[in-house]
């Protein structure tokens, strides 16, 4: 184990990306708030290999709730209250946030229409994980009755319950929705206690005969959630490269260890070296005590301290944020590919 600290004021604005900030809870301590769940909503995602990379975002919205100390409006109505809760769970200020699934960030004013159309809306769930690699995105959803659902949008065809009319993936702005921005026909199943959804109903319904195989069929991705999970993640963005892609490393994740009455938040990065962790741990501490490719500024001023331990294959790196900076640096870093390791970032 290695680590690096650091006591300095920092001036930094975060950026707003308020949508997709990632959060894990601590976990271990009986007085930390967390648990598992993000092993059974992420293996529940159907199989996929690395022809292209991966993107998949986890969030517990009941633990992030209640971390932020929030009540969820109990449904669509006072826009303030929608907008306000959304901000205590994911705004650029607030030590609590989570990624949202599909469009839910564009539209969480427009929460109401989603209802409308589809029988539930982010209100209603209590966590989810999704692929985010388009065009084939996959969300399944824990807490949606799927009651609801045919109730809004008729009996299932084969297990398949669809939104809107037209050919998968077809743009069709006539059709245009707050659920559907594109238009296209949006399809949802149920398995177990779980709704699937996506757009590609073919998919979805081998889903739904449990026929899709498990995303964590993959080593990489099955050994970084397995770390997440372990750590008692609410919430979590897991990045697993391109099987051609030409670097150490063939998973990352990113998160953040909630605060506690003893502890301040903390961000967590975990890197997978298929050639061992030991081997990798001197490229994560030279990449560290280095400064953003995107700013130029050093992570020692976004970063009070930091520690890095080794975990057989993975490098577990475990941070304390300066005092002005959000936690969404950590996000930005990883969709900018700036604390991804290997060659730096286009342009």
């Amino acid at each position: 184990m290695s680590s690096r600290l650091r006591s300095r004021p920092a001036r930094i604005v975060a950026c707003a990306v308020a949508a997709a900030l990632l959060v894990a809870a601590c976990g271990g301590d009986d007085d930390q708030v967390g648990g598992p769940g993000i092993v059974d909503l992420v293996g529940a995602l159907p199989a996929r290999d690395r022809e292209d990379a991966i993107w998949v975002a986890y969030a517990d919205l009941d633990v992030a709730t209640e971390l932020a100390g929030e009540e969820r409006p109990d449904r669509p109505g006072d826009e303030d209250q929608l907008l306000e809760w959304g901000m205590a769970v994911s705004g650029p200020d607030a030590d609590v946030a989570v990624p949202w699934p599909g469009d839910t960030a564009r539209s969480l004013a427009l929460t109401g229409e989603v209802d409308d159309e589809l029988g539930w809306s982010i209100l209603d769930v209590a966590a989810f994980a999704e692929l985010q690699t388009p065009p084939a995105r996959f969300a399944v959803y824990r807490g949606i009755d799927h009651d609801d659902v045919t109730a809004a949008l008729g009996s299932a065809d084969d297990g398949v319950s669809t939104a809107g009319d037209g050919d998968d993936f077809s743009v069709n702005p006539a059709e245009r929705t707050a659920a559907r921005p594109l238009g296209a026909p949006l399809h949802f199943a149920a398995r177990d206690t779980l709704l699937g959804e996506a757009p590609d109903a073919d998919e979805l319904r081998a889903w739904a005969e449990d026929d899709a195989g498990s995303l964590l069929d993959d080593e990489g991705l099955a050994e970084v959630v397995g770390a997440l999970d372990e750590l008692g993640v609410y919430a979590a963005y897991v990045m697993a490269e391109a099987a051609d892609t030409d670097g150490p490393t063939d998973t990352m994740a990113v998160a953040q260890l909630g605060a506690t009455e003893d502890d301040p938040a903390r961000g967590v990065l975990i890197y997978r070296f298929p050639d061992g962790g030991e081997r990798g741990e001197p490229l994560v501490e030279e990449r560290l005590d280095g400064a953003s490719f995107v700013t130029n500024r050093p992570w020692s001023e976004r970063f009070e301290a930091w520690e890095v331990e080794v975990e057989g294959d993975l490098v577990v790196v475990t941070v304390t944020f300066a005092d002005d900076t959000s936690p969404a640096v950590l996000y930005q870093a990883v969709v900018t590919r700036d604390l991804v390791l290997g060659p730096p970032p286009a342009g």
